[in-house]
């Protein structure tokens, strides 16, 4: 289990050259699931970022249930392109209180992954699958 050991006084500048307007554009960094609870913090000390681009990384089921119940801010994420399969989604599902729309394309999800999402979300308004790829 990833922990979040990170002091969170400490200002994190790792992501600031990432960041446009409202966005975080982080595609292709190469991120996984032990690089969330830094994303978190930076995401708390930088409030006004609303949009994440985590496509192209390799985030799995933990970074996706980390960042699901640690984000407190973002509405928009694209994560696009990493590991995440069908019990990523639907434990991102039951933890998200505030994103409302992302895109889960080209992960390792089925249909039947797709059809308990949708009986579990309860807050994203629009979700993306396309090129899907089974397990």
């Amino acid at each position: 289990m990833i922990k979040m050991n990170i002091d969170l006084n400490q200002n994190i500048t790792r992501f600031s050259s990432f960041v446009s307007n409202v966005s975080l554009n982080l595609a292709g960094q190469s991120l996984t699931d032990y690089d969330i609870p830094e994303l978190l913090l930076f995401l708390r000390q930088n409030p006004l970022i609303k949009k994440v681009d985590l496509s192209l990384n390799n985030i799995g089921n933990q970074g996706l249930s980390i960042f699901a119940e640690g984000n407190k801010t973002v509405l928009y994420v694209n994560l696009t392109g990493n590991n995440i399969t069908d019990e990523g989604m639907a434990e991102f599902a039951s933890k998200n209180k505030i994103i409302q729309e992302i895109n889960f394309s080209d992960n390792r999800i089925s249909e039947q992954g797709i059809e308990i999402y949708i009986n579990l979300n309860h807050s994203c308004n629009k979700t993306r699958f396309t090129k899907l790829r089974y397990q």
